[in-house]
């Protein structure tokens, strides 16, 4: 049996070669449990479940044949859950556009649209209410968070 460490960098170099060439990405691999493997994948574009299963069926028969699992085992090829926490940088474009929560270093929670990703800092667009409660106008703030400051950026749902 392989150890955990060795499951994920084998998946991880897998996909790597099979996504070199596509919109799809890696996010995370989870092999903390060997007989649960936890791969989560994302793309540019339209990621499907067709997609989905033939990543799984692509890693299945490279971990069955170098017998790096378990005879019984499980593996779950999926994006990323809503508001599960960004991983890799390439997840900042894609969400561009789109209302997220970045939590900071320096304790300071910005929530708003996300405007321009770099492999620097992303720009945020907030939306701050007044705190005068006759006053229902709202501030807009472009704030710029470089990314060494970010402790977790996720997606919000919004209505």
């Amino acid at each position: 049996m392989v150890t955990k460490s060795a499951i994920e960098a084998r998946i991880e170099a897998l996909l790597n070669e099979k996504f070199a060439n596509s919109d799809c990405f890696l996010v995370n691999v989870d092999a903390t449990n060997p007989q649960n493997i936890e791969v989560a994948i994302e793309s540019d574009e339209l990621l499907t479940v067709d997609v989905c299963a033939e990543v799984s069926r692509f890693l299945e028969k490279y971990l069955e044949e170098e017998q790096l699992v378990p005879t019984n085992y499980n593996l779950e090829v999926s994006s990323p859950g809503l508001t599960t926490p960004f991983k890799v940088f390439r997840q900042y474009p894609k969400n561009i556009g789109r209302t997220i929560l970045v939590k900071q270093k320096n304790g300071v929670d910005v929530e708003g649209v996300l405007l321009a990703a770099t492999p620097e800092a992303i720009t945020v667009e907030q939306h701050i209410h007044s705190k005068n409660p006759k006053n229902k106008k709202k501030e807009i703030q472009t704030v710029i968070i470089p990314l060494e400051q970010i402790i977790s950026t996720q997606k919000t749902i919004t209505f």
